[in-house]
């Protein structure tokens, strides 16, 4: 498990959240929930409500838009933001 530190230090190297302050930082810290997640399972699924932004810790994850995979996201990268951003429905399945 992470602890605070780290997870603070996590943060700091994601793109999206460089530019926050370490107050706001703390914050989102204290909102993360570690979640495992087995080989082939869905993350999120296109066209669902979005209550969640990722960032993967360890392995990888596949973009699929209309059934297509586009993308693989790999550790430190993170997914899920435009639907908290812009409340509009996930607009890709990840697994």
């Amino acid at each position: 498990l992470l602890d605070k530190a780290e997870m603070l230090n996590q943060l700091k190297i994601i793109p999206l959240f460089r530019s926050l302050s370490s107050h706001k930082l703390e914050s989102i810290v204290n909102k993360i929930r570690i979640e495992h997640f087995c080989l082939g399972q869905n993350i999120i699924v296109q066209g669902e409500e979005g209550t969640k932004l990722y960032i993967i810790k360890k392995g990888k994850a596949d973009i699929e838009v209309n059934g297509k995979k586009v993308r693989t996201l790999g550790e430190n990268e993170n997914f899920g933001e435009r639907a908290l951003f812009f409340k509009e429905p996930r607009s890709a399945t990840v697994v």
